[in-house]
This record gives C-alpha cells, sequence and structure tokens, in this order.
C-alpha cells in the first residue's frame, strides 16, 4: 500500500436519527465530520467551504464551532431560507457546481463534501476534485464521503457508465452515483500529499421507520 495513504482494515457501523436541531428536518451530524472538526481545530483551520450543502446542516454546525463558513450547492433555496429563520447573517452563500467552485487558488482552510460527489460521471468528479485541489491552501483539508461498490444499492438502475448508475438510490432516482473501490479512490486523490480513508456503514429509520444504509469511506485528505 503506497505510505501516504492509511485506509481502516474494517468497516465500521453508526447509526445516524433524524433531528430538527437547527429548526428544519434533516438527518444528524455526520459522526466523522465531528470526529473531522478534531483535527481542523486543532490545526487552527477557520475558511471553509461546505460543497452540496443542501438544508445546510453542516454549515451551520461549523457556524456554531466558530468557522467562517461558505455554503454553496447547485440550489440554495434551502439554505438561505433556514438562515433567514435563524436570523443568521455571517454565512457566505453562493449557487455553483462543485466541478466550477468561483473562488481563488488556495483560498480554504477546508472543503467539506458530503453526500454530493459522488452524484456525477467520473468525468465531473474528477474535475470537481481539482477544482478542491486548486481552491485548498497548502497542507489544508478535503473532507468528504464517497460511495463504495460495495454498497447494497451497487449495480441497481441503469449503468450509464462503468460504476456509475441512475435509479440507484431511493428518492434519487434521476441523479446519477458513482461507485468507488479503494483503487480508484486512492487514484483520484493521487494529487493529494495524504488522506486517511475510514470505511462506514451508516443506518437510519425514518418516520415510518423504514431502514435505509449507506456503505461508504470517509476521507481525510491533505493538499
Amino acid at each position: 500500500m503506497n505510505s501516504k495513504f492509511k485506509i481502516d482494515s474494517v468497516w465500521e457501523n453508526y447509526k445516524l436519527h433524524i433531528t430538527k436541531e437547527y429548526g428544519f428536518i434533516d438527518l444528524s451530524i455526520s459522526p466523522f465530520v465531528i470526529k473531522a472538526n478534531d483535527t481542523l481545530l486543532k490545526h487552527n483551520c477557520k475558511k471553509a467551504i461546505d460543497l452540496g450543502c443542501g438544508n445546510g446542516r453542516h454549515s451551520l454546525y461549523l457556524n456554531s464551532l466558530g468557522f467562517d463558513v461558505y455554503a454553496s450547492d447547485i440550489d440554495c433555496s434551502k439554505i438561505i431560507k433556514n438562515t433567514k429563520k435563524l436570523n443568521l447573517s455571517n454565512l457566505t452563500i453562493r449557487e455553483h457546481s462543485f466541478t466550477a467552485i468561483p473562488y481563488d487558488d488556495d483560498f480554504f482552510d477546508v472543503v467539506l463534501c458530503t453526500s454530493t460527489l459522488h452524484h456525477a460521471i467520473l468525468s465531473d468528479i474528477k474535475q470537481g476534485i481539482n477544482e478542491v485541489y486548486r481552491t485548498l491552501k497548502p497542507k489544508s483539508y478535503f473532507v468528504f464521503d464517497f460511495l463504495s461498490t460495495l454498497d447494497t444499492s451497487y449495480g441497481i438502475g441503469t449503468e450509464i457508465e462503468k460504476n456509475t448508475f441512475i435509479g440507484s438510490r431511493t428518492g434519487e432516482e434521476n441523479i446519477p452515483h458513482h461507485y468507488a473501490d479503494e483503487n480508484e479512490l486512492k487514484a483520484l486523490l493521487n494529487n493529494f500529499s495524504f488522506a486517511n480513508i475510514n470505511k462506514s456503514i451508516y443506518s437510519f429509520y425514518d418516520s415510518k421507520n423504514n431502514q435505509y444504509s449507506s456503505r461508504v469511506f470517509d476521507v481525510i485528505a491533505v493538499k
């Protein structure tokens, strides 16, 4: 194994729950993100972008810890609505794709991207990672998760290119999902100096007691 990659040997199980902590219904904050913040705060990281912020749960969590937060999505209507409800004005919110991040080189201390990067074909994922790398300061952190080829939804739906499917995930039937194995993930992160890759299984029950789970790689990569 390449020494710049540290990869877990076993899959760890985590339980998520439905919460209304920030005034809207969403999943609880990812244990991985909570754990990653110990590293980020220890290294005095301040300026963070939340790519694919959705409702804004992780943006608001980072904001509560004192980060200078830039929230982004291709549709920011949900986080704009939620920050107005909470009377928050100290977040920078901007609509854009992760394939074209409209900020200068070496701008961020942290790029956070959860449940987002795998929602694309491989060429767009590569472009997105290049954009993350460009906008990160040297020695700064890319914190993200990525669906594994061992996830139970792998192979469901229509394969539009290798390991990329439309219709594989409930509630996201029209969104492409790309699944990676360890070797592909390492190749995608080849430009980074180091990456700690955790293997995680997340599960939760919805309001109708339906269970959902995701088998993902949780990654902290250093530029």
